[in-house]
């Protein structure tokens, strides 16, 4: 609060208190109510500008030890909003982490020697293999093919399970061309 607010209040708290004591004084005679307010401290003689000087001095630490408690307060509460905000970002950061090794994983699934024996196979016979994986494990399987076999295997598949397959596989592309781009 700055001085002059507190100043206005103090005034109408002084008017407030010369009110009800003037009420009471209304039951002494005309002459005796001066003396009245003067003797009950609700109208004081004016000394001037020296005392609310001296009001606002008394006011003055507490009011700033006030204000400081304030500022203290909200730069307590900013703070544990930028925490809450920081351990939300670590949060999201590790479990981005964790879809990228998911991801990593679902692409080395396959390993070579494998890719291998599913290229020789005979399209329908490589195709009811590939149906009874689970579909993280076929997609990571199919990307490792040349795209001849892929068409051919998915000409043998069930029209569903391929367009599942389908949409991982385009999926898990996107993401690679993604951090491709990032290493490069």
């Amino acid at each position: 609060m700055t001085y002059i607010r507190i100043l206005t209040l103090v005034f109408a708290m002084l008017a407030a208190v010369a009110n009800s004591q003037a009420t009471l004084a209304q039951d002494v005679d005309l002459n005796q109510k001066a003396d009245w307010l003067l003797i009950t401290g609700a109208v004081s003689t004016p000394s001037g500008p020296k005392t609310a000087n001296d009001y606002c001095e008394s006011f003055r630490d507490v009011a700033s030890e006030a204000r400081f408690r304030w500022q203290t307060y909200q730069l307590r509460k900013l703070r544990d909003e930028v925490t809450q905000t920081t351990d939300k970002l670590e949060s999201e950061r590790q479990e981005l982490q964790r879809w990228v090794r998911r991801r990593d994983q679902f692409v080395n699934r396959a390993n070579e020697q494998l890719i291998a024996i599913y290229q020789k196979m005979k399209p329908d016979v490589a195709a009811g293999h590939i149906a009874a994986l689970d579909d993280e494990t076929a997609s990571a399987l199919l990307l490792k093919l040349k795209p001849r076999v892929i068409s051919l295997i998915f000409n043998e598949m069930a029209a569903a399970r391929a367009a599942r397959l389908v949409s991982l596989i385009s999926g898990a592309s996107k993401y690679a061309s993604v951090a491709e781009k990032k290493t490069k």
